[in-house]
């Protein structure tokens, strides 16, 4: 699977209440929304889409397990991230942006054509000439009647 990396980095190594901790963090959301990872002195952050507000709920029932600031660390970092997606009440930071399936894309843009909503008018190709001493002029007044001395 493909998530977003943040890296919390600590000065002291992470002990066995810390890993507990992580532990249950994990047991409390789905592979394809967050986990932590770890080593001796970091947390890796391994996000794909959360609940920001069950993350926040979970995170301060957590934060009182271990004596580092691993959580408040965590919702900070990721509330920092201004690029993501919503899908439901989760916010997507994988794959947010990238292009929708669509069967026979090439096929209907070919038959769109870049200018579609203008096929099959009959447009006037006769140019209007506009007065001179309307041009790059602020124009104040009654909106109809100076509309009835430009020509259509």
């Amino acid at each position: 699977m493909i998530y977003k990396e943040i890296v919390l980095k600590y000065n002291s190594r992470l002990d066995d209440k810390d890993l507990f901790t992580i532990r249950l963090f994990n047991e409390s959301f789905g592979e394809n929304e967050i986990k932590l990872e770890h080593d001796s002195n970091r947390v890796i952050i391994l996000l794909k889409e959360i609940d920001i507000n069950k993350l926040k709920d979970v995170s301060t029932r957590f934060s009182s397990y271990t004596d580092k600031t691993i959580f408040q660390d965590l919702i900070h970092s990721i509330e920092q991230i201004k690029s993501y997606g919503i899908k439901g009440k989760k916010r997507n930071y994988v794959d947010y942006n990238k292009e929708r399936k669509v069967k026979g894309r090439k096929k209907k843009q070919a038959k769109r054509s870049q200018y579609y909503y203008a096929q099959g008018n009959a447009f006037t190709k006769e140019e209007n000439k506009f007065p001179d001493k309307y041009v790059n002029q602020i124009i104040i007044g009654n909106s109809e009647n100076i509309l009835n001395n430009i020509p259509d």
